[in-house]
């Protein structure tokens, strides 16, 4: 499964330089999410999450910073009315 990652271009606004939309394309389903919405849990500058690989050679895990993203199937109604045929070049399309 590969992931496309869409940042806001305006960088000098402090509430909206950090928004980004998440997409992952699959054969049969698209999913797209973003780390902004009303849907995405608020939680104060104290709350950090992380994500752990282990390679299973060595033993040793690395950790990496994560966000939260919430991740939501894109409805096959919306790819048949052409809305959205390809996720990836429309929001692709609305960040550039």
């Amino acid at each position: 499964m590969r992931f496309t990652v869409y940042r806001n271009r305006d960088t000098a606004h402090p509430r909206t330089k950090h928004r980004r939309i998440l997409v992952s394309e699959t054969e049969r389903l698209s999913y797209v999410g973003n780390n902004f919405d009303s849907g995405v849990p608020k939680c104060n500058s104290l709350c950090r999450y992380f994500v752990g690989v282990l390679d299973k050679d060595s033993g040793q895990m690395e950790v990496y910073n994560a966000e939260i993203f919430n991740m939501q199937p894109l409805l096959s109604a919306w790819r048949r009315e052409g809305t959205l045929h390809s996720p990836s070049k429309a929001l692709h399309d609305v960040t550039n």
